[in-house]
């Protein structure tokens, strides 16, 4: 077994420096420093994203209306509902007690920029069914300036309270992102199994979905996909997921660009763990030799570890192009930056890979992960790119310590990671 070389920052001289490392040996770094008719869609086929929605119609379903009033159902003695549920322009809340509703939420197109927003609660009840901003991703079925609110309360943190997507292709006016509008997902307790979609329809409107976790030990078993954004407004179909205690999620975390015009409009992720406890990122169970749990497909994901708890990330960490390997003449890069605030212990157990690009373009594909304090921290898998070393559209992995040690487990390969050191 190899024995762990030291890499030992000294306070004074080499305080903020940038630093390559060409070592074939493990090293410890130290620094001083979303109305559809649409069937239920349970999102379980986690293996390769992007994926085309798979929408069974099911006609004569019930449709509960709401139009500015508020209701409550009690399905304490009902076989499950089949419902779905939608409103006009005048939204309205609607309160559903025990049992379970089998049925979607929105899928509509609601364009009036007046439309006030649908309120639907969950008390002590499970839904089956997506939740869902505009109706699809064609010319202006994303449309839908309708904000969505939609709370679950009352089960166990770990009982499966929501079993389908969320999934929004607009949050109001083309070319901008509004993220008081979209869907806003509250899990005051409970948990989800499904996936959440931030897409964009034919004329550049943009999703935005906000998912809350509140509850200890909640668990989301299943992607977050952010696909393509505005060129014209410069903002991403967003994904905004945080749990506000420790939790984990089991799938995978998916930001691509959307190829139009010869552009790419960049999707985002932005995830942040807040609980003191265990927080995970790990590969769903259906991936089988697919060990990549986050990945830029020319995107942007934001991972945000803020707690003082045990943070894991479980599989590999990748930059690339493009899902699907289109062409552009103007390619974006793809970036996904980790950060770590707590003390740890903060492990990333797979590979971190910042892949070259086949296209032309002043950019390239990063990882840049940072630890901002602690000696728990470590890199197990391999640190990576596919460049030469003079390669013009090369990834880019950077590492950076502040006031924190890192130990890295295998082999650094030359040209493959630059650590900076900041007291």
């Amino acid at each position: 077994m190899m024995k762990k070389a030291i890499y030992a920052q000294k306070k004074a001289k080499h305080a903020g420096s940038m630093k390559k490392f060409y070592e074939r040996k493990p090293l410890i770094a130290t620094s001083l420093t979303l109305m559809l008719s649409a069937g239920v869609m349970y999102g379980n086929e986690l293996e390769n994203l992007p994926q085309i929605d798979k929408q069974v119609f099911s006609e004569g379903i019930e449709t509960i209306t709401i139009s500015g009033e508020s209701k409550t159902i009690d399905l304490s003695n009902q076989t499950p509902k089949k419902a779905n549920i939608q409103s006009d322009i005048n939204g309205g809340s609607l309160t559903i007690k025990n049992g379970t509703l089998e049925g979607n939420i929105g899928g509509q197109v609601l364009e009036s920029p007046s439309t006030k927003g649908l309120t639907v609660t969950f008390e002590n009840a499970i839904m089956k069914g997506n939740i869902q901003t505009g109706r699809g991703q064609n010319s202006s079925d994303g449309n839908d300036f309708q904000r969505k609110d939609v709370i679950f309360k009352g089960k166990n943190n770990s009982d499966i309270v929501l079993e389908g997507d969320i999934i929004s292709y607009g949050s109001g006016y083309g070319n901008s992102l509004d993220r008081n509008r979209g869907n806003h997902v509250v899990f005051e307790t409970g948990s989800m199994k499904g996936n959440i979609y931030a897409k964009r329809d034919g004329y550049q409107r943009v999703g935005y979905n906000e998912v809350t976790f509140k509850g200890e030990g909640a668990k989301l078993e299943g992607n977050v996909g952010a696909f393509g954004g505005s060129s014209k407004g410069n903002v991403s179909s967003t994904n905004r997921v945080v749990f506000e205690q420790s939790g984990s999620i089991q799938g995978k975390i998916s930001a691509d660009g959307f190829l139009q015009y010869q552009t790419f409009f960049l999707g985002k992720n932005e995830i942040i763990f807040k609980g003191n406890g265990t927080n995970t990122i790990e590969k769903a169970s259906s991936q089988t030799s697919d060990l990549d749990v986050i990945v830029a497909y020319t995107g942007i994901n934001e991972i945000l570890f803020d707690n003082h708890g045990t943070n894991i990330i479980k599989g590999n960490i990748v930059a690339t192009d493009e899902w699907g390997n289109y062409y552009s003449w103007n390619g974006r890069e793809s970036v996904n930056t980790i950060t770590f605030n707590g003390t740890g212990p903060n492990t990333i157990e797979g590979d971190v890979l910042a892949k070259k690009s086949k296209y032309e373009g002043n950019y390239s594909h990063k990882n840049t992960i940072t630890f901002n304090g602690g000696t728990l921290n470590t890199i197990k898998g391999k640190i990576s790119t596919d460049n030469n070393t003079d390669d013009k559209y090369s990834g880019q992995n950077t590492l950076t310590l502040n006031n924190a040690t890192l130990t890295i487990e295998n082999p650094v390969e030359t040209n493959k990671v630059e650590i900076t050191n900041e007291s």
